[in-house]
């Protein structure tokens, strides 16, 4: 969403934002998967795909439905284009006729539909029939013709016919169950899905804030609150020039000059006539691979980086987008993630299988790899930072384990793990592993990671408090925000993420970005120390 929705640079005369996203909704999905399905690099699902305007354009999911049938597909996705401790993951669910669009697409043989949102890569330049015309048997779509892989490799065929299952004349129905149905792996009933509610349902309008600012129509010039995106994309209120401006670069550019800036070495900030809800510097979103771990994105300080609403700043820090996501969270599942650093009900946890049963999850004695569901329900890899020998290499594209992975059922330490040292800020010891206890800790790193590991916002503002009067001589004068300050202090895995930047490198500059917050917050004051000097004369 913060890739394509936010990102408005490039949305020139639009009325919509990215591909029509206006709102966020929970599901609970059940699923089981059919026998025999390919491992997709996530235990338990097949392998993921792209769909355009209803068309799966990934030939290998294709294939992988004709031979097996309709699946749930899940990829693990982490890059340098946004910062966050732990991956996330995307996920495929295949609909009836999944190798053909919505609607017809011309030059389509009798297609007279107008130009759809978008028109998927399989059906460029000759077209495609619809989901509809494509499931009728007749003289483009013979019985004969449509079961086993044979029918994807004519290209004929695949535009004009829906997919069939290679072991039965069918259309291919898509993976969901009637209402009344549980997932039975089957052709037709892999996957239920909970019916929407209320409760379940936001509109990122009223998310990011855009609700509570205000608009001002030409025509009366009456200021009042903005109705929706497009109201206040077009209509903002904004006499200080605030919102109306984007980044703009000079180099070679492909798509839409000056939204994909490639060798861009001047950049500026441009005026415009819309309001941008969000805008990231070139240098941060245009250097691949690296994006925001690139030099020159690095170079910039953290307020040059972004434009737009305040909501979406922070693309680029780790806690930021992770205060997202828990806003999210707390917003669908209320006081059981609440205040917890949570992204998900402990219901998941006792609902699934063990992740200690996947191959995928057996450690080493070097920090892993185990899995944990902490992060997004399913089995997550992740290593253990500082045991003696090291987790290597795997430790730039792999998660730190959250400090409860142990507690998570089939999560054990393996019995030759050895932690390099009882030093809290080389982590290993933080883990209750048996025989390996931590040292002690004082206003430092070590104490720190100390207080961090107790996962307990309390125990954090106490150890925040006496750094606070023991190094920067201050008290504490605004009690919430204090709060607020040492609850983001801590998390549910120690603050390191997957990157080329070594871990240790990671953790001290949390640390000291945490005391160079602490040391210019309005929430501290310092203070007064008076001596007095007494004169002592004689007559």
């Amino acid at each position: 969403m913060h890739f394509c929705s936010a990102w408005s640079r490039a949305l020139n005369n639009s009325e919509a934002r990215a591909f029509g996203i206006n709102a966020i909704a929970k599901y609970d999905v059940t699923f089981k998967n059919p026998e025999g399905l390919n491992d997709g690099g996530v235990p338990g699902f097949g392998m993921t795909g792209s769909f355009e305007f209803g068309a799966m354009t990934t030939q290998n999911v294709l294939e992988e439905v004709a031979r097996v049938g309709d699946y749930v597909g899940a990829s693990r996705l982490y890059n340098q284009e946004m910062y966050a401790y732990h991956e996330w993951y995307w996920f495929t669910v295949t609909g009836f006729c999944p190798n053909l669009p919505e609607q017809c697409i011309t030059p389509f043989e009798g297609c007279e539909e107008t130009e759809p949102p978008m028109e998927p890569a399989t059906c460029k330049p000759k077209g495609c029939a619809g989901k509809a015309e494509g499931a009728k048997e007749g003289a483009k779509c013979p019985a004969d013709k449509l079961a086993g892989h044979d029918f994807l490799k004519d290209d004929v065929l695949k535009r004009s016919c829906c997919l069939h299952y290679k072991d039965k004349q069918e259309v291919v129905r898509g993976g969901q169950c009637n209402a009344k149905s549980s997932p039975t792996g089957e052709h037709g009933c892999v996957f239920q899905v909970s019916p929407l509610t209320d409760a379940n349902y936001v509109l990122l309008d009223d998310v990011v804030g855009i609700t509570k600012l205000r608009c001002k129509t030409n025509e009366d010039g009456v200021v009042r609150d903005c109705k929706d995106w497009y109201d206040w994309r077009t209509n903002c209120d904004d006499p200080d020039g605030k919102y109306k401006r984007k980044f703009t670069c000079t180099g070679a550019c492909h798509g839409v000059c000056n939204a994909f800036c490639l060798t861009a070495e001047n950049v500026e900030i441009e005026k415009t006539e819309e309001c941008i809800e969000y805008d990231l510097h070139p240098f941060c979103q245009d250097n691949a691979p690296d994006h925001c771990g690139s030099e020159k994105c690095q170079a910039l300080k953290p307020e040059e980086r972004e434009l737009g609403l305040p909501y979406w700043r922070g693309r680029c820090d780790a806690a930021s987008n992770q205060r997202r996501a828990e806003g999210f969270a707390v917003l669908f599942l209320g006081d059981a993630v609440r205040g917890k650093h949570s992204l998900l009900d402990k219901s998941v946890f006792e609902s699934n299988p063990d992740c200690g049963d996947q191959m995928f999850c057996t450690a080493n004695g070097n920090g892993g790899p185990y899995c944990t569901r902490t992060f997004a329900g399913l089995c997550s890899q992740c290593y253990i930072p500082g045991t003696e020998p090291s987790y290597g290499e795997a430790a730039a594209h792999t998660s730190v384990c959250p400090y409860s992975v142990f507690t998570e059922p089939g999560m054990h330490p393996h019995d030759e793990t050895t932690c390099k040292s009882d030093k809290p800020e080389d982590l290993c010891c933080l883990y209750g592993i048996p025989g390996q206890k931590c040292g002690t800790g004082g206003n430092d790193l070590s104490g720190y990671m100390l207080a961090a590991s107790l996962q307990d916002t309390e125990k954090m503002e106490n150890f925040l408090r006496i750094y606070a009067a023991e190094v920067l001589g201050a008290v504490v004068a605004d009690e919430e925000r204090f709060r607020q300050i040492a609850y983001s202090a801590w998390s549910a895995q120690p603050p390191i993420r997957p990157s080329p930047v070594p871990w240790k490198e990671q953790l001290e500059n949390v640390w000291h970005q945490l005391e160079e917050k602490l040391s210019t917050d309005p929430s501290l004051e310092q203070t007064t120390k008076t001596t007095t000097t007494a004169t002592t004369s004689t007559a």
